[in-house]
């Protein structure tokens, strides 16, 4: 495994357009993150990324029909990734999330999200992308969904 070509800068700009009936709360978002990964042992790296998230109002909200928007999320994640072999990596993960205050009709509801979590993740890799299952749990949620466990599986590709 070449230790040098494992240092990358990847920025993603991602739209997901979701429907009322999928997500209560917003119609759609977009979502930036920066990712910067860097070798720190033979086949151990480290990974701090930085996200910016933004949504749609909802004029629809619920069946209160309300407006319901929210502001700006940001998100940071620092992650540590073993390589058992060139095809194969787990990883543990902190998350913090902070800000992304949300309002229905105007009106401030004074409760901006603050959590914190950690995930495990197991990745293979192939030659036209990668299988993640992932695993995370909140370690402290002062406002917003608590995510008491959640998993994810996941298939991503590049393109190049």
């Amino acid at each position: 495994m070449n230790w040098i070509s494992r240092k990358l800068a990847i920025i993603s700009y991602n739209l997901v357009a979701e429907t009322v009936d999928m997500h209560p709360l917003v119609n759609n978002h977009i979502f930036t993150t920066v990712y910067f990964i860097s070798p720190l042992m033979d086949r151990l790296d480290e990974m701090v990324s930085l996200g910016y998230e933004w949504y749609s109002e909802n004029d629809d909200y619920r069946l209160t029909h309300q407006n319901y928007e929210q502001d700006a999320l940001f998100t940071t994640q620092w992650t540590l990734m073993y390589h058992l072999d060139d095809s194969l990596m787990i990883s543990a993960s902190y998350h913090h999330d902070w800000e992304g205050e949300p309002s229905l009709n105007g009106i401030s509801q004074n409760d901006e999200i603050d959590r914190d979590r950690f995930g495990l993740a197991l990745v293979k890799k192939s030659t036209s992308g990668k299988f993640i299952i992932q695993y995370g749990k909140d370690a402290s949620t002062d406002n917003g969904f608590i995510r008491e466990h959640e998993v994810f599986l996941r298939w991503q590709m590049a393109w190049k």
